[in-house]
């Protein structure tokens, strides 16, 4: 990167960061203690961690004994495999299941006080970026990651409803002549389809076939050859 576009973006995040602090501490002398603010269920913050950690602790539970199967059944499939790109694709998905198996049992023993108040996930998480291995990232809850997922999701549904263009006739030949025949035949159909179509062109088909097109002209269609 460039060091004027680099010191250009550094001097954006950091009015960004200022400004979000702004906001916080507007809020926060609005608000007062965050930790007396009620959800819409009436549940203090201590609570939802409470709820949460149960929460997460059943995920990790759940997440440990699926992966714990699929490897199971991976390796019984790679005992049986005699095939050779078969075993390579089984043996880089059990590494990689197994990898994940050992970062959810590696998870220390957590305390409600280490959850987040939003989402069954550990607070801490949520100072992490994006990872492969376990669903570490911004809270949903966030009100600008919400945001985004709402976006993300219209613009899916968008796509997923907008009616598909519909696809173009695929062009087809005016006659096709096997190969094979004998020459007389050949010519006998040549003849036929010239008082049919006159200013039609012969080509190479499939199979050796020859093929009867319109002129280059009316075949808009055509594919290209």
């Amino acid at each position: 990167m460039a060091p004027e576009k680099r010191a250009a973006e550094i001097a954006d995040t950091e009015a960004s960061v200022a400004e979000w602090q702004s906001r916080v501490e507007q809020l926060r002398q609005r608000v007062g203690d965050p930790e007396t603010v009620m959800d819409q269920n009436g549940r203090l913050p201590a609570r939802r961690r409470e709820l949460n950690l149960v929460g997460f602790s059943c995920q990790r539970q759940n997440e440990v004994r699926r992966l714990r199967a699929l490897i199971a059944d991976l390796r019984a499939k790679l005992k049986a495999s005699t095939d050779r790109s078969e075993r390579s694709e089984l043996r880089n998905r059990i590494a990689c299941e197994n990898h994940t198996r050992v970062a959810w049992e590696a998870i220390p023993k957590l305390d409600a006080a280490d959850m987040c108040s939003e989402c069954d996930t550990p607070s801490n998480w949520h100072e992490i970026s994006y990872t492969m291995i376990l669903p570490e990232g911004p809270c949903f809850a966030w009100p600008r990651r919400a945001e985004r997922m709402r976006e993300a999701r219209e613009r899916f549904l968008e796509l997923a409803n907008k009616p598909r263009t519909p696809e173009l006739p695929k062009a087809k030949p005016l006659a096709v002549i096997p190969s094979g025949l004998p020459l007389n035949q050949i010519v006998a159909k040549l003849a036929e389809l010239q008082a049919k179509h006159p200013n039609a062109i012969v080509r190479r088909g499939n199979a050796n076939k020859w093929e009867l097109w319109p002129p280059r002209s009316t075949t808009s269609h055509e594919p290209a050859r």
